[in-house]
């Protein structure tokens, strides 16, 4: 079942896509930052992202308030695409992206993807179209 996250989940949205983005040196990502220093300097992005955007989860049917997954998008653009390490390989990412309306034909429309979306993205068959800025309401 996919629906709109509900207030009291953003939180692990908010947490979950500042980890994703947090550089990993040891994974050739950049230079070390400190999880605290990297909270605040990324986590006001994200807080307009929620703010600006809609924030779909996918759970199970019989168990509504487990999120096994969720997709973030701002002003038509992917910000973030997360399914739990457990549940990837059952097309729940893909059932998300569905929903968004970021997909035109093979085209994904995100910004800044990840190296695990790149790859989702490339095994999906779908062609990252990518933006280095966040696009803002006029």
């Amino acid at each position: 079942m996919i629906r709109a996250a509900t207030p009291a989940e953003l939180p692990f949205i908010r947490e979950t896509c500042c980890k994703v983005r947090w550089p990993r040196p040891w994974m050739g990502e950049g230079h070390a930052v400190s999880w605290d220093a990297w909270l605040r300097e990324h986590g006001p992005v994200v807080d307009r992202w929620l703010r600006d955007g809609d924030a779909l989860v996918f759970c199970q049917d019989d168990v509504p308030d487990l999120v096994l997954g969720f997709s973030v998008v701002t002003h038509g653009q992917l910000m973030c695409l997360y399914v739990k390490r457990d549940f990837r390989g059952h097309g729940i990412g893909r059932a998300l992206v569905d929903g968004t309306g970021v997909l035109y034909g093979q085209q994904l429309l995100c910004y800044r993807p990840t190296s695990s979306l790149r790859h989702w993205a490339r095994h999906h068959g779908f062609e990252l179209v990518e933006s280095i800025e966040q696009v803002v309401a006029a």
